[in-house]
């Protein structure tokens, strides 16, 4: 009986979200031309963020109205599309500049306007409702929740009931992750973490600024330029967003998963082959310098200051997309087919080299399925493996990478 109500409650659920995107979609259709439209509001937005079938924005304080938490009503009057949901936080610590979403939770993460580590706070309502958590900013890497204390590192095992305050003192001004390794933007560059934040080495991007992962690769922006990793930051590329061959300034960058949204000065422009060609995407754009971005489910949004106010817009992701053509073939080999493991025979020592994806974890086995080696949180383009305490014979090896998992199989000689 319980098993049923709770597949019918996550029918509900999903019917619900549907309705939702329907609901998104008819209010950016536009009967002749498909283009930008105005959501409605006209003030600055420090971040977006999604919980569940909800969107969220935080904004400043302005003369006429104090700094909030808004929450996205699609199917209300246009004036009406934005609500507060704020209630029990303390806008007189500061802004709500980061918001993480980790299963029913909800993290609203403020920079303290007297400077320093902030304040985060968790709603266990999609937002009706919040209460003080830990430091800010806040982030996720889907399994484990990241904030600060004084300024150190903190890290929550169980979505923020509690936390262990590490060792690493870093001022964080962004968190981002894939897999175990996470990333953390600071004012004197970004660090990494390969074992899930209990220990963090600087690395050196050609920018510094605020990184969004896509899949298996990386991006980072920064004064105006942006650039992309395949190998969970070790090595970079510089990436230019061409308008007529200039590059263009990128303020912001977005992603769904499958396609990167850059916000520049010259308007938004779409990329779907991971940075590799852009398109413009300004029809209907009122304001062209783009410095907000947030993707909700369907929808794309766009924040851009114009003179004493803010313009807000939205478009549909896949309406964008109809008329761009089939997404090009970023590689033509997949990622874990390019997996290298060699010599093979061995004599004990064997390599393996990732394609795009980071190595994440290896185990090793032998004929009859037993462990005989173990390495995990490894976050690593290339690694080398010592077998030459383990007697002749065949033996499988499982990768995990950030793309998926592959087996493979090697014979030691001796």
């Amino acid at each position: 009986m319980h098993l049923k109500k709770n597949c019918q409650q996550r029918k509900e659920k999903i019917n619900m979200k549907h309705t939702l995107i329907s609901i998104l979609l008819i209010a950016v259709a536009l009967p002749c031309a498909a283009q930008w439209k105005t959501a409605v509001y006209d003030d600055q937005i420090l971040a977006f963020g999604a919980h569940d079938t909800t969107l969220f924005i935080s904004v400043p304080p302005f003369p006429s109205s104090p700094a909030s938490v808004l929450r996205f009503v699609p199917n209300a009057a246009p004036a009406d599309h934005w609500v507060e949901a704020d209630s029990g936080i303390d806008f007189t610590q500061g802004n709500v500049t980061s918001f993480a979403s980790l299963g029913k939770y909800f993290f609203a993460g403020m920079t303290l306007s007297r400077g320093g580590s902030g304040t985060a706070y968790r709603s266990t309502n999609n937002g009706s409702n919040w209460s003080e958590n830990i430091g800010a900013p806040i982030g996720t890497n889907g399994t484990y929740l990241f904030g600060t204390f004084g300024s150190n590192v903190a890290l929550s095992r169980d979505s923020g009931k509690s936390w262990v305050h590490l060792s690493t003192v870093l001022p964080v001004t962004s968190y981002a992750a894939i897999g175990v390794c996470i990333f953390a933007t600071t004012a004197n560059g970004v660090w990494r973490s390969k074992d899930t934040g209990n220990n963090w080495s600087q690395i050196a991007p050609p920018v510094a600024g605020i990184v969004t992962p896509m899949d298996s690769l990386l991006f980072i922006v920064g004064n105006g330029e942006l650039a992309e990793s395949a190998d969970s930051g070790s090595q970079w590329n510089q990436v230019a967003v061409d308008s007529s061959t200039m590059p263009l300034t990128v303020n912001v960058l977005a992603t769904d998963g499958k396609n990167l949204f850059a916000g520049t000065t010259k308007g938004v422009y779409l990329s779907r082959d991971a940075g590799k060609t852009w398109i413009p995407k300004n029809e209907g754009l009122t304001y062209l310098n783009v410095d907000v971005l947030g993707v909700f489910d369907t929808l794309l949004f766009v924040n851009t200051p114009a003179s004493s106010i803010h313009y807000t817009a939205m478009r549909s992701i896949p309406e964008m997309i109809a008329d761009t053509g089939p997404a090009s073939v970023v590689q033509t080999t997949p990622m874990l087919d390019s997996i290298e493991v060699y010599p093979n025979p061995a004599t004990g020592t064997v390599t393996i080299r990732a394609g795009v994806a980071p190595i994440l974890d290896v185990q090793v086995l032998n004929i009859m399925g037993s462990d005989v080696l173990d390495l995990t949180n490894q976050c690593t383009p290339e690694i080398a493996i010592d077998l030459s305490k383990h007697p002749s014979g065949t033996y499988f090896i499982h990768i995990q990478t950030a793309a998926g998992s592959v087996l493979r199989k090697i014979t030691l000689e001796r």
